[in-house]
């Protein structure tokens, strides 16, 4: 209770800062990790009746170990922090589970207690919510009806309230205190039963059937399974060995006998599905190496080709062995040499050297720009595994490459908020060095089109001029609107070698021009070397013109802009605002 209103009382004050605390947030999250450790401590002190010093030395550690997380977090967000985060949150509620029930068989009474958990949860959130909303309802009645000023940050302050603190009063309330006890209680909800046997079993054997007729197809068209394919056969895998731990009191009743062969029969239809997974997953890494996510479906896969053997030959009794073996999994991948963390970095470095050997960009340790055209798919795959190590800052290797001279690059931009545009500029900066052009993650073939626009909030003085108008140029056209002043009429376009925006007056005549070139190259320059995206100062965006007839300043407000041969932009479509005089 003091972990969940510390965190309560941290968010809350995240808010009221405005966010702008990352470490603050970072202290929320290592704070949380004491409901399920502070809970596992308390049981296991009550479980194992523990003595008070014994149970206070536990309850210090505890204490340390939440700072030691703060510390594993690092710069909070990053992926690898918060991969591990999620790591150790699973191992401490599956520890949660099973530590009182480590000791002797108490398989009811591990499945009772577990029950007990799982409905209890259940409750606090709808209660938790229906609570949220009724209390809610009645800030914005007090605002609407007595005037009195709500601000919207109270709601969150509520619902952080309510679902930290409330919701885990609630939860904490309905742990058993007997465990021994719970061995000969024989009671099964009957809206549990109901889920487990007409809803969830009929759906995992959908599934499942889809899945085996979807193997069936790949036998048949000899085609790799989709990569999506291994998130589906986890998604069912979950459902499934939740509805075999609902369901598993009702495979000894002699009327429901026929869930017991369900749970057999489930696992083993599941060991096709969960080769298919492993090959799915394998194409991909054998294509881009591995990453977290990769990892942790090969990992899945594999614990449930094992979780299904030991089922389909050893029958649906010591359930304990799920839990167990999940907390121990998370556990031993979370650091070390094996961790998901340490093989992503090892595989994504070697494909990344193995790229830059083949583009003759790395000899004798040393990388070097590139001389010429690097093909699309290279650099989109060079600017990807960049942007993979700045995230997770692995980017010792990469240094040494550089000769270190990573420090004098501006890898990260002082502008650049967030991680992902934090590991986003970097990426571009070491892609600049390289004299190649960063690709975007959303870049799935080479573009030859960029758009621009210019950043608002500018303020120029336009004194000196007579005349203003909003125009489009598209493709070199003229303006879809000709132009009226002092009874002449004119047309704005952009000249034949499209590097030149100009206006024209009756029989074509050239009145004035203004070059784009200059603007055009400061814009192609920040496009190589921002990470960003394609929004422009105002300044830049200026172009000053005329000629024997007009005076004029034309602000370009977007554009959209091709690549020219000479690795420039020209342009093929302009809008924004003219301001001119007739001289």
């Amino acid at each position: 209770m003091a972990a969940a209103a510390l965190g309560a009382a941290g968010a809350i004050m995240n808010e009221e800062w405005a966010g702008n605390h990352p470490r603050l947030e970072q202290a929320v999250a290592s704070v949380l990790v004491g409901l399920p450790l502070f809970l596992l401590i308390h049981i296991s002190a009550e479980r194992w009746r523990w003595s008070r010093s014994r149970k206070i030395a536990s309850f210090a550690a505890g204490v340390g170990l939440l700072g030691l997380v703060y510390l594993m977090l690092g710069d909070w967000p990053n992926p690898v922090g918060v991969g591990r985060y999620v790591q150790l949150q699973a191992t401490l509620h599956f520890a949660v589970a099973v530590v009182p029930f480590v000791v002797g068989n108490g398989f009811n009474a591990f499945w009772q207690f577990n029950r007990l958990l799982f409905v209890r949860f259940l409750m606090a959130g709808v209660f938790s919510a229906v609570l949220f909303g009724g209390l809610a309802v009645a800030l914005a009645a007090t605002d609407e009806l007595l005037g009195v000023n709500i601000r919207n940050n109270f709601y969150f302050y509520l619902w952080v309230v309510i679902a930290l603190v409330f919701q885990s009063w609630f939860f904490l309330g309905g742990i058993p205190e007997e465990f021994d006890a719970l061995e000969s209680r024989s009671d099964y909800p009957t809206p549990l039963r109901v889920f487990a046997q007409f809803i969830l079993i009929p759906l995992v054997s959908l599934y499942l059937l889809l899945l085996t007729v979807y193997l069936g197809k790949i036998i048949v068209t000899t085609t790799w399974p989709s990569g999506s394919v291994g998130y589906l056969v986890s998604s069912v895998a979950v459902a499934g060995v939740l509805t075999v731990l609902l369901a598993y009191p009702l495979r000894e009743q002699e009327e429901h006998k026929w869930v017991g062969i369900f749970s057999r029969w489930y696992f083993i239809g599941l060991l096709p599905s969960v080769v298919m997974a492993l090959m799915a997953a394998w194409k991909r890494i054998d294509q881009y190496g591995f990453t977290e996510n990769r990892y942790a479906l090969i990992v899945l896969a594999l614990w449930l080709g094992a979780i299904a053997i030991f089922y389909a030959t050893q029958g649906i009794r010591n359930i304990k062995v799920l839990p167990a073996s999940l907390a121990v999994l998370f556990a031993v991948t979370m650091f070390g040499p094996w961790s998901a963390y340490a093989v992503s970095k090892r595989s994504q470095l070697n494909r990344l050297e193995r790229i830059f050997v083949e583009q003759e960009l790395l000899a004798e340790g040393i990388l070097s720009p590139a001389s010429g055209d690097v093909p699309f798919e290279a650099r989109r795959e060079i600017s990807a595994i960049l942007r993979f190590l700045f995230e997770r800052e692995e980017t010792k290797q990469l240094d040494r490459w550089l000769n270190s001279s990573l420090a004098s690059i501006d890898t990260v931009q002082a502008t650049a908020s967030g991680t992902v545009y934090r590991a986003g500029a970097g990426a571009t900066a070491v892609m600049t060095h390289l004299n190649m052009r960063h690709v975007n993650q959303w870049e799935s073939s080479p573009v030859d089109q960029y758009y621009m626009n210019a950043e608002t909030g500018g303020v120029f003085d336009i004194a000196g001029y007579d005349y203003a108008a909003m125009i489009s140029i598209a493709d070199g056209a003229i303006s879809s609107d000709t132009l009226l002043a002092d009874g002449m009429a004119m047309v704005v376009g952009l000249s034949d070698g499209l590097d030149s925006v100009v206006v024209k007056g009756p029989q074509d005549e050239v009145l004035g021009a203004a070059a784009i070139s200059p603007a055009l190259d400061e814009v192609w320059r920040r496009m190589r070397e921002s990470y960003q995206g394609s929004s422009m100062p105002q300044e830049i965006m200026r172009l000053d013109g005329g000629g024997s007839g007009i005076r004029f300043v034309f602000f370009i407000s977007s554009g959209r802009l091709s690549e020219s041969e000479d690795d420039g932009f020209l342009a093929l479509n302009l809008a924004g605002d003219l301001y001119f005089s007739l001289r």
